[in-house]
């Protein structure tokens, strides 16, 4: 549109393709048929790193990678289960194995990632002890677990199949589910009759330290299964309800500490959105949030 109250774009039109196979997608990107790619390999953007007809770009998603537990689960409502499982994760080695360095992630101990104003990097999280969690595990008797992740998210995959590795050491079988988005959420979010006993998934946070609430206030969709209680309820209420940030900033530490304490969730790691461009595009580096694209008026195409 010429006239266009910012001015005329620099593109006479934009295409978008649905290719989901991501073999499919590099062939059509490396010849030329696409200008801009995502990738969720290390290996594959290390490739296009060290390659000068292309330029990398790594932007936060800010989505926690989390385990949790099902609350509705008879085994799961047994706190020194949940206590032995976070004892047996090892959080670093799970990180290197699905992510493979900080291109791709960022470990993170907290329910928050880093963009919140209530992040600490410093928090202290779950720790890995053998010592622990073989007295735990032996304590709870169990011996077979269900782990279900949501198979349309990247790295998930990868992360049930360590953690299934993990928990094997201890002499636990996990059998690991995977399922599409849809089937995903109807066991996940929309029944409290799933019999899995560990979910793995994804959540988004934002800057407001609020902006997790929809993960564990009482009555939300996330909350058919997850752990969550009136005390977690009472701090989100009340730290959406001040006004003064350094007493909404103690609420919302209280909030983490009280969701660490009683084994709610597992945090493992925030993912990162990684573009691959040809070299003459510009103005992707101002792109600094995840959707991306938002104001195609900041790219532009350079002659090589």
């Amino acid at each position: 549109f010429d006239d266009y109250y910012r001015g005329k774009g620099n593109f006479e039109k934009v295409i978008f393709k649905v290719t989901p196979e991501e073999s499919t997608q590099e062939i059509a990107f490396m010849n030329g048929e696409l200008s801009v790619m995502n990738v969720s390999s290390l290996v594959k953007y290390q490739k296009y790193e060290a390659d000068e007809k292309y330029d990398t770009y790594s932007l936060s998603e800010n989505r926690v990678n989390y385990v949790s537990f099902n609350s509705n689960s008879k085994k799961m409502q047994d706190v020194n289960l949940r206590k032995a499982i976070t004892y047996a994760l090892n959080r670093e080695e799970i990180f290197e194995g699905a992510f493979g360095g900080a291109a791709m992630g960022e470990l993170n101990n907290t329910v928050y990632a880093s963009c919140n104003l209530c992040y600490d990097p410093n928090f202290e999280g779950y720790e890995y002890s053998k010592e622990d969690a073989e007295k735990l595990f032996a304590e709870a008797g169990v011996k077979q677990i269900k782990l279900l992740y949501n198979g349309a998210q990247p790295f998930l995959e990868n992360i049930a199949l360590i953690i299934q590795s993990q928990l094997g050491q201890f002499g636990i079988d996990v059998e690991v589910i995977s399922r599409d988005a849809q089937g995903f959420n109807s066991s996940f979010s929309y029944t409290a009759e799933g019999d899995w006993g560990i979910g793995l998934n994804v959540y988004p946070v934002s800057v407001d330290p609020n902006s997790i609430a929809f993960m564990y206030k009482l009555g939300t969709i996330l909350t058919t299964n997850v752990f969550t209680n009136d005390e977690v309820n009472d701090l989100i209420i009340a730290g959406d309800s001040e006004i003064d940030f350094s007493k909404r900033k103690d609420i919302y530490t209280e909030l983490q500490e009280l969701i660490r304490d009683r084994y709610m969730v597992y945090p493992i790691a925030t993912s990162k959105y990684c573009l691959v461009t040809v070299n003459n595009l510009r103005g992707v580096d101002s792109i600094n949030k995840v959707p991306v694209f938002e104001d195609y008026l900041k790219l532009y195409f350079v002659e090589n």
